[in-house]
């Protein structure tokens, strides 16, 4: 490649970046793949996540202490493309009782996405 297509690929690569922003979203979505009790394949469910700061990030162990799954996935979550089962608390608690892995695996993927530079680059 000729030193003129290389600065012309550069220039398009630049003008292609997103500037950088210290406004971050509210929310965020990612796939979580939940595990299915059986021979049932695994599933993935994309969840849109609320977005929290470094300090709401430390303080969330003392924010979840004594709460239920159900109340801990109800400060995490702001919304799910869940085929007819809109984001209710009666529909996380069926998906509890019924994926018995979901808040531990929901949580997991909720803190990677904050702290673990990996779970960005499944997405």
């Amino acid at each position: 490649m000729n030193p003129t297509a290389i600065a012309s690929a550069a220039a398009t690569v630049a003008a292609a970046a997103i500037p950088f922003t210290f406004d971050l979203p509210a929310t965020f979505w990612i796939d979580v793949t939940l595990t299915t009790p059986g021979t049932q394949p695994d599933q993935v469910l994309p969840l849109e996540f609320k977005y929290r700061t470094r300090e709401e990030m430390e303080a969330l162990p003392a924010d979840i202490e004594g709460k239920t799954d159900a109340e801990i996935l109800g400060l995490l979550i702001n919304d799910w493309k869940a085929p007819g089962r809109p984001f209710t608390p009666e529909n996380v608690q069926l998906l509890i009782s019924r994926f018995h892995r979901a808040p531990r695996e929901i949580f997991d993927a909720y803190r990677d996405a904050h702290w673990n530079s990996k779970a960005r680059a499944k997405n």
